[in-house]
């Protein structure tokens, strides 16, 4: 027996059970066709995660990373949490509203028990009780839901990445998951010594402070609003508003080309933090991704 005819059997009997009078409704004078159409709403249903409207995915990965360095003076070895990728889990669900309209929602969650942003020579992480730079504690990565048209594009609000988060992180190597462009996510707590091999001279000054100041390379997450035009050509234009008085715009583009795949970013912001002056060199710690 085929697996088409098991299920012939079972929506026939389960008609059977509703009675001769729904039996005489829904079959009518197009039983196969009918049956057919019950046997495909049916697997589909079966392969699908939640029910037949939302569907959930629940993903995620654990990182650690196992760091060596030498400053000239000093050498040691950590083991630390975090740089590109922290341990995440993630919830995300979408439910399709008609052909053309889905919506959405992305939860993630991040942990930096032993941040490696805030590691250095004095500090490996083993004290009782110690948190980095970076944060020692779970933090909420994204808390956003979406609205995507095929058509129109994609609106999205809550707290996350906006247009130009990620810009300077964009890498076909395949190396994300152990350097960066930003350098300081992975050693940006070491400090610099002097000429004369001195530690902690004041005023002391890390490796985040020497290669960006007070300013992270990279965008940080927060409260907004964004949208997102569908991709065109390999091009996807995305703008965002969030609170603090901050905006943005990028352009991304992916396309490959007699097998050279060529992806580059480009974006612009403004955050003029309610025209606050802003904070001295040095008062920066290295951001979470």
């Amino acid at each position: 027996m085929n697996r088409t005819t098991r299920y012939a059997i079972a929506a026939a009997l389960t008609t059977t059970l509703m009675g001769s009078s729904a039996m005489a409704a829904d079959l009518g004078g197009n039983c196969c066709a009918d049956l057919e159409e019950r046997i495909a709403e049916l697997e589909a249903t079966t392969v699908r995660k939640g029910n037949r409207k939302v569907s959930l995915a629940i993903s995620g990965f654990v990182s650690h990373n196992i760091v060596w360095w030498d400053d000239g003076t000093q050498s040691d070895v950590y083991i630390a949490d975090g740089g590109n990728y922290g341990s995440r889990w993630r919830f995300r669900g979408e439910a399709k509203i008609n052909p053309l309209l889905t919506a959405g929602f992305l939860y993630e969650f991040q942990n930096n028990n032993n941040g490696v942003q805030g590691l250095n020579q004095l500090n490996g992480g083993d004290d009782l009780g110690f948190t980095s730079a970076a944060g020692g504690v779970t933090v909420l990565r994204d808390s956003t839901v979406y609205l995507r048209h095929a058509q129109l594009g994609l609106v999205k609000i809550g707290h996350g990445s906006t247009a130009t988060d990620n810009l300077v992180l964009i890498d076909l190597g395949g190396m994300a998951g152990g350097s960066t462009s930003d350098v300081s996510l992975y050693n940006g707590g070491f400090i610099l010594r002097s000429n004369a091999g001195l530690l902690g001279n004041f005023p002391t000054t890390n490796w985040a402070q020497a290669t960006r100041g007070h300013e992270s390379w990279d965008t940080t997450r927060r409260n907004h609003v964004l949208y997102e035009t569908p991709t065109l050509q390999g091009f996807t234009l995305q703008a965002a508003v969030a609170e603090d008085n901050y905006w943005d715009i990028a352009l991304r583009y992916a396309g490959e080309f007699n097998g050279v795949r060529i992806v580059f970013g480009i974006g612009y912001q403004e955050d003029s933090e309610f025209n606050a002056a802003p904070a001295p060199a040095g008062a920066g710690t290295a951001g979470l991704l």
